[in-house]
């Protein structure tokens, strides 16, 4: 068994200052007959709308006001919700760069919502100054975020010479809420390169950055949104190939599928799917790889990103990137990519995931064909048909915390593998312990793994810890993404904190 053990004693260098106790913000949500007309003009409609104005520098000096003043309004219709954002500037000091969506750079504004109140997860939009779109789902209090998730929306930046306008309409029906609040948690972001200044309506701790427990709050006025109609979705595809086999002759292969996507409540979704045709998804980098350890893809298909963040474990942390659990649930293996190029095909597949108070619930069912294929050695092979189910719950608990059980598996004619998971974290002010303990199952065998990680930093000194050990016969690679068997490793930096003036 390999085993690392390092300790680093180094400054931490963060771009904020001292915290600062967080005011919340109220804005009045009203309601509209008509729709908004999104292209970055300021109709008078606006004037109805209350204005969500002074906003909070937190970098690079945390606490001072930001250079130029920024101002946000929202409203909405039965089906959608709207926001307006303003940015006083000079006209060459705004960077407009264009590119493809969530591929964003230069100035650049959002707008995020809390739709569940639960202080832990939000839907974030952003736009560029040039109308770049960029949308993502930010979990555990802010502190991971899954940039798998696109959802439906629209928006529209116009640059004047007195600065720009960015205008965003989300349709009710492309996120889910919980349809029994009355407010939702609520902040605007505005991100300014020419002099890298990041400032947001709400408050936050120089030491923690944005955090969703301590969004503002939009309250709606005399009206609480909700979907109407049946809210399904088909999506019926047809597809085939043709082979030349010779003598001027063709064999036809023809397919058809079909994509469900159902909403019985702004709670619970459905999805089902029969002979997906992934044909139009973007390709997968190039990657040249000579370790010893296979290359991690991250998942594209949209079927297998919708309710993504169910799946994924507490504690995860995309900021820093320096404590991430393992991945059990790597969806990539299940229609997974032979020797030769060769996808194995997938029958169908089923899944449900919602919210209900303070559980997060999510069940999985695939089926995959038998396919023959030429393996590395050159010789004939088969990919059995099997069966993946995944199930998963996670409960709030304390203030800020959660604990959640996993269970994945596979099942073949012949063979039976799985991982059963339990992971959480804890959280306090400006603090997190995040952890996973986890046993595979492969037939009649198995082995244990756990991963931990700690963090926290405080006015003047820093604490990051993590670890992790995974067993020798650990092997859940038929439904995650698990390669470092045997061994155990320990991480832990720390150091004093400087901040700018």
């Amino acid at each position: 068994m390999k085993k690392i053990f390092l300790l680093l004693l180094v400054p931490v260098f963060l771009f904020a200052g001292n915290g600062k106790a967080n005011q919340e913000k109220v804005l009045i949500l009203k309601k509209i007959d008509n729709p908004i007309k999104v292209d970055g003009i300021i109709d008078d409609i606006w004037n109805q709308a209350d204005k969500a104005d002074n906003f909070f520098q937190l970098s690079p000096f945390y606490g001072k006001p930001p250079s130029n003043e920024t101002y946000a309004k929202v409203l909405t219709t039965e089906n959608s919700i709207y926001c307006l954002i303003v940015c006083y500037d000079d006209y060459d000091k705004i960077q407009r760069q264009t590119g493809k969506q969530d591929n964003m750079n230069g100035d650049i504004v959002s707008v995020m919502f809390d739709t569940f109140g639960d202080n832990r997860t939000a839907y974030k939009f952003a736009v560029s100054a040039s109308g770049v779109k960029s949308d993502s789902r930010m979990l555990d209090d802010g502190r991971n975020r899954d940039y798998s998730w696109d959802g439906i929306w629209f928006a529209s930046s116009k640059i004047y010479d007195w600065g720009y306008v960015v205008e965003i309409e989300i349709p009710y029906k492309s996120i889910q809420y919980n349809d029994e609040l009355t407010e939702w948690g609520l902040d605007f972001d505005r991100w300014r390169p020419f002099d890298s200044e990041d400032s947001y309506w709400c408050t936050y701790d120089q030491s923690e950055g944005q955090r969703i427990s301590k969004f503002g709050k939009l309250v709606f006025q005399d009206f609480k949104p909700s979907i109407k109609g049946l809210n399904l979705e088909l999506y019926p595809v047809a597809f085939g190939k043709a082979n030349y086999i010779g003598n001027g002759k063709y064999k036809v292969d023809p397919k058809a599928g079909i994509d469900i996507f159902y909403n019985p409540s702004p709670q619970l979704t459905l999805q089902a799917t029969a002979n997906p045709d992934f044909a139009q998804i973007e390709a997968d980098p190039y990657s040249f790889n000579i370790s010893r350890y296979e290359t991690f893809f991250s998942e594209r298909r949209p079927f297998f990103i919708q309710g993504r963040e169910i799946f994924m474990p507490s504690g995860a942390e995309s900021n820093s990137g320096f404590y991430r659990p393992m991945e059990l649930f790597y969806s990539r293996r299940i229609g997974k990519l032979l020797p030769g190029g060769v996808e194995v095909p997938i029958n169908f597949g089923a899944k449900a995931f919602g919210r209900f108070d303070d559980w997060e619930y999510g069940g999985f069912v695939a089926k995959t064909e038998e396919i023959n294929y030429i393996n590395s050695d050159g010789n004939n092979s088969i990919e059995p048909s099997a069966i993946f189910l995944s199930g998963r719950i996670k409960k709030q608990i304390l203030e800020n915390s959660s604990l959640g059980v996993l269970f994945v598996g596979k099942k073949t004619s012949d063979d039976t593998y799985g991982v059963i998971d339990i992971d959480g974290a804890f959280r306090g002010s400006n603090w997190q312990l995040a952890y996973q303990v986890a046993r595979s199952i492969k037939n009649d065998e198995g082995d244990f793994a756990a991963s931990a990680g700690f963090r926290q930093f405080t006015d003047s000194w820093g604490y990051l810890f993590r670890s992790r050990y995974v067993g020798e016969k650990f092997d859940v690679n038929q439904v995650g993404f698990v390669p470092w068997l045997g061994t155990f490793n320990s991480v832990l930096i720390t150091g004093p904190l400087w901040f700018p003036k």
